[in-house]
């Protein structure tokens, strides 16, 4: 394979990836729990948001958000 061909191919190799959406998934989890465990995990980032003076910083929100959906609830990123 040529230098461009190889280019090219990783290239579309790379776009391809990146459109694969990440999503939390635990294993024997309804809707429901997924959602009561989202609420609780936002109003803890929306919490240290308030107190480490970025309130309503969506970046910070949205990390802290997954950091305790993955670290303390339990979930796994998973590619859909």
């Amino acid at each position: 394979m040529t230098k461009v061909g190889l280019t090219a191919a990783l290239i579309a190799i790379t776009s391809l990836t990146g459109c694969a959406k990440t999503v939390l998934a635990k294993p024997g989890v309804d809707q429901a729990q997924f959602q009561r465990d989202k609420y609780e995990c936002m109003q803890n980032a929306q919490q240290s948001a308030m107190t480490m003076g970025v309130a309503g910083n969506p970046f910070f929100i949205s990390g802290e958000l997954n950091r305790c959906m993955v670290e303390y609830k339990g979930y796994s990123r998973v590619k859909q």
